[in-house]
Formats: structure tokens, sequence, C-alpha cells
């Protein structure tokens, strides 16, 4: 051993023994934390079921609302492990299965790598690493890993045997065919579920028909319209410009669309609807909505100064308490640097009245849109006709066919109305494929620009090296070892967590500009992205510039203290696969720092700020709006997809690509997601809902993600043996990411395959029976409508195609269009102080009406209906259900489909904080009180409620007073498929949650008398 060997052993000792030292600790401070977090968790959940369970106060449906939990510190660990897959199926939907599913089968796949190559290859890499290379070795965990095979002082080893290398090729063959076998195992249990699933849900509907109610059975008829539906996108429309139209028809027939749409595809097509649309509606609405939001913080903060004011001087007369609150100091706010400062109430109010006036003429000048729903007798129609279309198209394509202007660009299947991204629906192919490719540039610029900080972060995570590019840097480092070990091991993993804190927002943004129709469409392209960035910066960027940081730190430290003069720098090529594997030890502390997050997740930080400890700390002078808090306490949060999707597989991409390279990562990982499994679950359960049904549809997207990270992983074998001079090895590994590309793309086709609507033909088919196979006549579609009427011999085909248009105009509304302006949400118990606000504004009148004034929407309600596309509707759809039936049930359907209540809370004092414990969930108090909540009967739901100690219970009025609501509304309109049928506002969240406020005075429910809400 000569004066550079030594020099080198020096060098890898110190630096494991103090990453050695740093991970110890890292891993004790994260036990600590988890740990708390677990018992502060257990101690929070029953006093703030609000917050940890909000799904089972707010749960309107029996199937969805999980199991109540008891009051014990760890009784919702219990439920979470217990429940079945048929209950949790039914609990969380079937997108938040197909997450668990999918959690669960890379848990497996870790468990399984965990056992073999903790009891398998890690005892092969310590018996290599005792014959070939530096024994005893270093305080650490590199002995373990295949980087000390053939290693010692930096170099090669005297005592080279590169039969060794052959344990780490078996080990990549094996774990790329368990992974494989495991996904494609997987991927036919998910498909034969799907199917079952499927034909599961269509016999039960098939056999409830007959016994379904009119709610129920309108619901069916939507749904099946959907599915007999397409999306069909045509090449140009006439660039003729808004009109001015006096009509409210939304959806009409269209002739030549319908030509066009059965030219294309060869079948015929009972109509093609098309709507109307304005551009400049969204900017509209979307300045109105943020105008209305600012307008109500102001005015709330000015009005609880108002209302302090009042009781100050309660025993003043009019004039002089007028007085005193003209002196208060209304808010003003300045609209740039160079202008004065104005009044905030008045700009705000006035910019909100020009809004809605614009907005109102906007949308009376509409022009036709550029796609059309082609509706279609049956679903299988519908399928074959798509199937058709998509053929013709491709052929018209190849051929090179010229371009008309009725010619279809773009099908698809219609998508669920609450999926639509309606700005993007008009926008034309050739704007919308810019956009796209501008999306992309910004995506690749955004991946470059991040680039430099991660790699800042690579030189924080490899402090020591980076010390030794300098003089006197061992002094510098034996002096500082604890520091520098907590800077790598748990500063830096720390801030690569907060650096990706807000990606997934960012990444969702880009997408949102890319032009795409649906939401699903862009969760997809967000955790792509995710992962391409995960892949990219993280791996390659991070990786590249530890190992050169590495190698010339050390090479650097060595020729200023003189022991390197003349050698060959190529003789210590194997140290940058040294280095390669060192960075294993980041990641290990960068998943111990996830697993402490995921846990910490479960504490709900930011609803357990803003409304426990925020308020009670500022109690009096700090309050939320009612439309903030609607936004906080509400309803139940979206579960983000994208961006845990996003997590789990960066995750396994990180334990896959390093369990043959450093196999101690495998433990860790698995611990991660064993936590990860867990408490995903719970949230699914208690916590977060979907937002939109998919049904599966992001699976083959999981199964080429994963396929792409095994792809890399064998990709860095390669060079790491490369690095280490195991030529044979590479020839048997050079073939291998070959051959699980083929792999990928034999069973891609194969789900894509299952995908097609021709398999959801044969399905349909088969559930249907064989009778029903050879050929299906229009009478299929109307059948389901027949045995809604009373007197079916009445109903013709005619009726029922002008039903689905009346249907089609119901569920496919553009909320800019059709949805009511948003009014500002004052607290009950200040709305009274309105008129004291703008008594000097020469509007005032205006102002009142037309802001917070509720009679003008109630008469739109009863008044603006949805004019039909023919005349007979009216009198043809008489046969099937009545006209007034027929609204009801649209009613009473809406307040259905609301499946979680999202009221704001009811009025507050602002002397007093609006949130303390609740007795119910630490069971030491009843169910009943004698403290109720009304509803009132507005026809928003951005309405408040108001606290009476006298009226009906929540159970009460669920049965009773929201029947009764709905019953006595105005249904004497003509036309059954209003434009926007505002339900009448159920229970707050608030009501069910929030304590009785303690300014209420006593009143025993027994000797008042009973009354309803008002």
């Amino acid at each position: 051993m000569n004066d550079i060997d030594s020099s080198f052993r020096e060098q890898q000792k110190l630096e494991d023994a103090v990453t050695f030292k740093a991970m110890i600790i890292q891993l004790c401070i994260n036990l600590f934390f988890t740990v708390s977090v677990l018992i502060l968790f257990s101690w929070l959940r029953p006093r703030h079921a609000f917050i940890y369970a909000p799904k089972t106060k707010l749960s309107k449906s029996d199937l969805r609302r999980p199991e109540r939990l008891g009051p014990g510190w760890f009784d919702w660990i219990k439920p979470v492990f217990k429940i079945k897959d048929d209950a949790l199926l039914q609990n969380i939907g079937f997108d938040g299965f197909v997450f668990i599913y999918f959690t669960r089968m890379l848990r497996q796949l870790i468990i399984v790598l965990t056992i073999i190559s903790m009891f398998v290859f890690v005892p092969v890499n310590i018996l290599a690493t005792y014959n070939t290379g530096d024994w005893p070795p270093a305080p650490g965990l590199d002995f373990m890993s295949i980087s000390a095979m053939n290693y010692q002082y930096g170099k090669e080893s005297k005592k080279t045997n590169t039969l060794w290398y052959w344990s780490p090729t078996v080990a990549t063959w094996l774990f790329s065919a368990i992974v494989v076998l495991q996904l494609c195992r997987s991927s036919e249990l998910f498909l034969r579920f799907c199917r079952k699933y499927y034909t599961q849900q269509e016999a039960k509907v098939k056999t409830q028909l007959s016994s379904m109610s009119a709610t129920e059975l309108l619901q069916h008829q939507k749904d099946d319209l959907i599915h007999r539906t397409l999306l069909v996108h045509f090449s140009s429309l006439s660039k003729a410009p808004p009109r001015r139209s006096s009509s409210n028809v939304i959806y009409t027939p269209n002739v030549e669309m319908k030509k066009a749409v059965e030219a294309t595809s060869k079948l015929p097509c009972q109509q093609v609807l098309t709507g109307k649309y304005n551009t400049r509606l969204y900017l509209l609405v979307n300045d109105y909505n943020r105008i209305i939001k600012s307008l109500e913080r102001v005015m709330n903060r000015y009005m609880s100064l108002v209302k302090q004011e009042q009781f100050k001087h309660k025993n003043l007369d009019s004039e002089e308490l007028a007085m005193a609150i003209s002196k208060l100091k209304r808010p003003t706010i300045r609209l740039n640097w160079r202008s004065r400062k104005t009044d905030a109430i008045n700009y705000y109010t006035e910019r909100a009245l020009s809004l809605g006036t614009a907005i109102k003429r906007s949308r009376s000048r509409l022009q036709n849109c550029n796609y059309g729903w082609a509706v279609y007798p049956s679903v299988s129609a519908a399928h074959k006709a798509f199937i058709s279309m998509q053929e013709n198209m491709a052929r018209q394509h190849k051929v090179g066919a010229t371009v008309d202007t009725r010619q279809c660009v773009r099908l698809r299947l219609a998508p669920q109305p609450e999926d639509i991204i309606w700005p993007n629906m008009n926008i034309e192919r050739h704007t919308a494929e810019l956009k796209r490719w501008f999306g992309y540039g910004l995506f690749f610029s955004i991946l470059f620009v991040w680039g430099i900080p991660i790699a800042l972060l690579a030189v924080s995570s490899n402090l020591i090296n980076f010390i030794r590019l300098f003089k006197e840097s061992n002094k510098i480092i034996k002096n500082n070892q604890l520091l520098m070990g907590l800077i790598q091991s748990y500063l830096t993993p720390l801030l690569m967590v907060l650096f990706h804190v807000g990606l997934s927002e960012l990444l969702g943004l880009v997408s949102r500009q890319q032009a795409y129709k649906t939401n699903t469409v862009v969760e997809q392209k967000i955790i792509w992205k995710f992962y391409m960035f995960f892949v990219v910066n993280n791996l390659m960027v991070f990786t590249l510039v530890n190992i050169m940081l590495g190698i010339v730190g050390q090479i650097t430290a060595l020729t200023l203290v003189g022991t390197l003069h003349s050698k060959s720098f190529s003789d210590y090529i194997v140290q940058i696969a040294k280095n390669m594997s060192d960075v294993s030890s980041f990641w290990i502390n960068y998943v111990c720092l996830r697993s402490v997050g995921v846990v910490f997740d479960l504490l709900q930080v930011a609803p357990l700020f803003f409304i426990v400890l925020l308020p009670n700390r500022y109690a009096g002078s700090y309050r939320y709006t009612p439309r903030q808090l609607d936004n906080l306490i509400g309803s139940p949060p979206p579960f983000q997809y994208a961006k845990n999707y996003g997590l789990i597989i960066s995750f396994f991409t990180a334990a896959l690509v390093y369990s043959v390279i450093a196999p101690i990562v495998l433990p860790f990982a698995l611990v991660y997601f064993g936590l990860a499994t867990t408490t995903f679950k719970y949230k699914l359960m208690y916590i977060y809902v979907t937002k939109t049904e998919t049904y599966g549809r992001i699976w083959p997207l999981l199964y080429r993600i994963v396929m792409l990270s095994l792809i890399v992983f064998q990709a860095m074998m390669i060079l790491i043996l490369s690095l280490k001079a195991g030529m044979d090895q590479i020839y048997i590994l050079i073939p291998l990411p070959f051959i699980t590309f083929i792999i990928n793309l034999l069973y891609l086709k194969r789900l894509k395959r299952n995908e097609k609507p021709k398999t959801w033909v044969d399905l349909n088919a088969s559930v249907d029976g064989p009778s029903n196979t050879e050929q299906s006549s229009p009478d299929e579609g109307v059948e389901l409508y027949v045995m809604a009427s009373q007197n079916s011999t009445n109903a013709t085909p005619e009726s029922m195609i002008d039903r689905d248009a009346q249907l089609i105009s119901s569920i496919y509304l553009d909320p800019c269009i059709h949805e009511p302006l948003w009014k500002p949400m004052i607290y009950d118990d200040i709305k009274q102080i309105i008129p004291l606000v703008y008594k000097d504004h020469p509007q005032q009148e205006r102002i009142t009406q037309t802001l917070y004034s509720f009679e003008d929407n109630l008469q739109s309600m009863d008044t603006t209906t949805l004019q039909t596309p023919t005349s007979e509707t009216a009198t043809s759809t008489t046969n099937l259900i009545s006209i007034q039936d027929v609204q009801v049930c649209e009613k009473q359907l809406q307040v259905q489909n609301q499946e979680y209540h999202p009221q704001p809370p009811p009025s507050i004092n602002p002397d007093i904080p609006f949130y303390f414990q609740e007795s119910e969930d630490l069971g030491v108090g009843s169910s009943s009180s004698n403290y109720y909540v009304t509803n009132h009967l507005h026809p928003f739901t951005d309405e408040m409620n108001t606290i009476t100690p006298t009226a009906p219970t929540l159970e009460e009025m669920l049965k009773n007073d929201h029947v009764d609501s709905i019953m006595d509304m105005d249904v004497s309109s003509p036309s059954p498929s209003s434009p926007v049928y505002i339900p009448t506002a159920p229970p707050t969240y608030a009501d069910v949650v929030l304590p009785r406020v303690n300014v209420i005075k006593t009143v025993t429910r027994q000797k008042q008398p009973r009354r309803h809400s008002t």
C-alpha cells in the first residue's frame, strides 16, 4: 500500500463514518417524529372530527358513509385494517380502490424484492467484499453493496474476480422477471375485476329497473344517455360573430352535422345536438368571481367594525349612532402605484355591477360551437359507430383527403359533465396543437431551470467532497463532522421535500393550458410530467452531479496534499461506480423523511391551523368570510390523484434502481409503502373524496410508467457493470431492456384493446343475453322510458328523440352560461347593516337589489326554462312522465347527487371563537340538544344559515322540511329541463359539526311549539 492508497483509504473511512453517524441520528429523529405525530393525531382525531373524519359527518349516502370511529386514541386503526375490499370499494369509489390496489401491488413487489435481497444477494455481496474488497470494511453500509466488490483504495483490487459480478447480473434478470410477471398478473386481475364490476352493475340495474322511483329512473336515464352519446369535433365552422338572441335554446339539432356523422360512421344516428358559447364569458366570469371574493373580504371586515360600534353605542339614538358609524375608517385600496387610495367597498361593488352587466350581455350574444353530441338509440350502436368512425377517419387521414368544413376531426365517447373543462371545448384543432407544443416547451424549460437548484442540492448532499476542493479541507471536515453529516443526511433531503411542494400544482397549471378537454386527461398528463421530472432531475442530474463532485473532490484533495503526482486518473475510474452507489445513502435518508411526511399528512395541518388554532388565538379580531369557511370546512377535500400517484411511483423507481446496487434501500422503501398504504386508506375512507370517477382509465398509464422504471433500472445496472469492467455480464444484460420494451408494447396493446369500445360491445352483448346479440333496434334505447310511462302505448320514437334532446340540455350545461352569478356571502347577524354601508352611495337601491337581494334569482329559477328544440316536445313528454313530476325529480335528483353538503357555516359572533370541541365525538354527550339549526329556503347553495333555538332537529329537516321545500317550489313551467335547478340548501357542515354557541338563550324543546324552517 503506497501513500496514494493510504490517503484514499483515509478519505473513504472518514466519509463513511460521517455518513453512517448522520444516518443513525436522522433515523432516530425520524422515528421520534413519527411516533410523536401518531400520538398527536390519535389525540386530535376524536376532538376534531370535522377535520379528521368529515365523511362520517357529511356523507349523505349510507354506502359511502364509513364506519363511525370511537373516541379512543387508537380506534381508527382497526377499521382501516378490518374493512373488506367490497366495502372499501363502496366506501371510496372505483378510482380510490384502484389507487389502493396499485399501492398494494408496489408494496408486494417491494416485499418480494426485499426478502430475496436480504437472504440471498446481500450475503453474496458481503462474501464478495470479504474475498476481493477492502476488509475489514469502513464503518457504514457499503460492504453490503456491489460497489465494494473488487474495490480497494479507490481503484480496482489486486484480487479482482469478475465471477462475483454474476450475482448482480442474475439479480437484475430475476428482479426484472418478478416485476414483469407481477405487473402482468395484477393487470389481468384488474381487467377481470373491471369486467365483473361492469356486469354486476348492469345486471343490478336491470333487476331494479322496475322498482326504481322516479328520481332514480331519471338518474338512470341520464347515465344511459351519456353512455350512448359521442362527442364529435368538426374541423371548423363559419366565423360569424356572436349575435343577440332572445331565445333561450341551448342545444339544437343540426342536420348538416348529422349527415356528416352518418357519412363517416356509415351507421344511422338519431340526432346531433350543438350548443352555443362565448369565449369572452370565461374571462368575465373569472374576473367577476375574483371581485366578489375581494368584496366579501372588505365588507366582512368593515361590517364587523360596524357591528361592534353598534354594540358599544346601543343606548344612542339612530342619528347619533349613524354619526358614530360614519367616523369609522372605511377600507381603501390602491389600484396601482401611481394612483391614490380609493374606497375599496365602492370600487369592488361598482366593478361587480359592471362585470355582471357585461356577463348578461355576453350571455345573450352566443355563437355555435364547433362540436356536437351525437346521440344513438343504444349503447352498442354508439360503440359500433365510434369504431366505424375511427377507422374511416384514420383511412381518410392516410389518403390525405381534403378537409371539409363539416368533416369530423376528433372523436371520443361522451365524458361526464363534471369532468369537462368548458373553456377548452371550443378551441380549434390547430390552436390546440399550438397550445400543446407551447406547453411542452414550457415544461422542458421548467425542467431545465429546475435542474439548477437540484444540482445545488446534490452539492449539499456531498458537502465533504465539495470542501475537499479547498485547502486545509481535512482539518475542517474533522472539526465539523456532526454538522456536515446533518447537512448531508437531514437538511438536504428536507430541502428536496420542500422544493417539490408546489411542483404538482405547477405542472397542473402547464397541463391545463394545453387545451385538453377533460380533467381526467389533465391528471394523466400531470402524472407523466411528474415522473419525467423525477427521472431527469432527481435521478440523472442529481446522480451525475454527485458522482462528478465526488471523484473531483477526492482527486483534488490528493493533489493538494502532494500524494498524487503523475498517476493516471484512469486507474480510479472504478471510483465513479463507488460514488454512484454512495448516492443510495441520500435516497435512504429521503425515503425515511418521506415516510415521516406520509404520517405527518394525517394531521391536516392547514385546516387545523386556520380553523382551530388561529381563530382561537385571534378571537374577536380575525374572521373568515363565509365563502372562506365554506372552502375550509364546507365539504371533504378532493383527493389529489396526480400528486400521490407521482409520489409513490417515484419512490418505487428509486427503490428499484438501487435494489441491486445497494439492497439496503429496500427495507426502508418497504417501511414507506407500508405506512403509505395504511395512511392513504384512512384518508380515502374518512377524509378525501373522488371528484370525478374515471373507473380505472389510468391503469394503462401506470403500467407504462412502471415498465419504463424497469428499463431505467436495467440501464443503470449496465452502466455500473461497465464501470467495474464486467464485460461478460454486460453482454448478458444488453438484451434485457429490449426484451422488456417488446413485452411492454405487446401487453400495452392488450390493455388498449381492452379499452376499445369493441370489447365493451361484446361485453354488453354477453350481459344482454344471446337473443340480443344479433341486432339492435332503436326500441332498445326507448325501452327504459316506456317502463317509466304510465301510458306507454302512446310513446313514440319521435318523443324519445325529443326527450334525449331535453336531457342533453340538462346534462351538459356550461356553468359560465347557465349558472347564476355569485352574490356576496354575508353573515346573517350583520346582514341588516348593508343599508348603512351604502347609505351615501348614489346607486344604493340598485346595489341592494342586484347584489344583496335574492328575489331575482327566485324568479329566474321559476321562469327561466330551457326552450325545447321542437314544438311537439312539451306534449310528447306528457306520455312518459308528467311535467311536474319530472321537475320535482330533477330537483330531488340534484339534491340526492350532492353527496356532501357544500354549505358554509352559520353566522358567527365576532367576539367569540366559532370553533370549540364537540362533546359527541368524545363520547360524553348525547346526539340531541336543546339548540337546533334552521335552514333558510334560499335558491342559492351559497347562502348562509342562521342559528335558531326552536327549529326542527337535523333528522326532521332531512326527512320532512327538505322534501316539503322541494314540493312547495313552483313547477308550473312548461319545460321539464330547466337550465339550472338549484336545490334547496341542505343542512350545513357547521350545522352538523360545529358546537352550539353559548350566546343563544337556553330553550327547552318540549316547551316550544315546533315550527318548520323559514
